[in-house]
């Protein structure tokens, strides 16, 4: 048997640390910092948030896209979190002085 070209001859899926995938407006993007504690919830099991942390945010915007995108990282080994699924999330920056 021979391996063809473009055919899959294996798959790695590790569920130990899950990426959720945030799009933030770009009117809220100077508030969001690296290390912000996010609270996740997900379409399939909305009774049960994660909790997770920016680990990244893009430093551009794409073209055609109104939002930048930043990567918050939770641990996937306690929580039955479906890879793909559409998730909501609620970041907690630090505090902010004002006028």
């Amino acid at each position: 048997m021979y391996v063809q070209k473009g055919q899959a001859t294996f798959n790695v899926v590790r569920h130990a640390s899950v990426w959720a995938i945030l799009n933030i407006f770009q009117e809220d993007a100077a508030l969001i910092q690296k290390g912000d504690k996010v609270q996740i919830v997900s379409e399939t099991h909305p009774d049960e948030p994660f909790t997770a942390t920016i680990s990244y945010i893009e430093p551009l915007f794409r073209e055609g896209s109104k939002t930048l995108t930043a990567r918050a990282v939770l641990d996937g080994t306690n929580h039955n979190l479906p890879i793909g699924s559409r998730v909501t999330a609620t970041i907690y920056g630090a505090a902010r002085s004002a006028w």
